[in-house]
């Protein structure tokens, strides 16, 4: 008579341990994946943010020589241009996947990145960038950069 009742101890405790790791697994699934998920994204988003950084500092330079009043404390606002106007496959290469793309009727592209504080807007027309929208993630003004100081805007 011992048999089956050890047999059945032993059954007992195989099922509670198969119960406690499924518990385990469901706890996992439902709290610490998305957790680490959450981290991974926001660690991406802020490289991502970096490269934004990057590409604006070596594509956009101030044209001091046209000061234009700004309407803040500060003074003066210094108009942008683009010193260079690269290609689309070399500005993807430089920031990576895409998180929005639109296009318009005369067959522009406009490729969005979004980082932590900025996202930009890269037009390209024919495979070249013609204009970059820089705009600020919290409070949403920015800057529209052409090829010409003549052309830039604040919004």
């Amino acid at each position: 008579m011992k048999a089956p009742f050890s047999s059945r101890s032993r059954l007992t405790r195989v099922i509670a341990i198969q119960l406690g790791i499924a518990a385990l697994l469901v706890a996992w699934f439902t709290l610490g994946l998305p957790r680490l998920q959450r981290e991974w994204a926001a660690e991406e988003t802020a490289k991502k943010e970096g490269r934004i950084q990057s590409l604006i500092q070596s594509l956009v330079a101030e044209d001091p020589a046209r000061d234009l009043p700004a309407g803040s404390a500060a003074g003066y606002a210094h108009p942008q241009r683009l010193v260079s106007t690269p290609s689309e496959d070399e500005v993807k290469q430089a920031l990576g996947p895409i998180d929005g793309l639109s296009g318009d009727f005369r067959g522009g592209v406009h490729l969005i990145w979004t980082g932590t504080n900025h996202k930009l807007e890269a037009s390209f027309t024919q495979g070249r960038l013609y204009c970059l929208r820089v705009e600020d993630v919290h409070s949403g003004h920015g800057e529209l950069v052409f090829e010409s100081s003549m052309n830039w805007q604040a919004f």
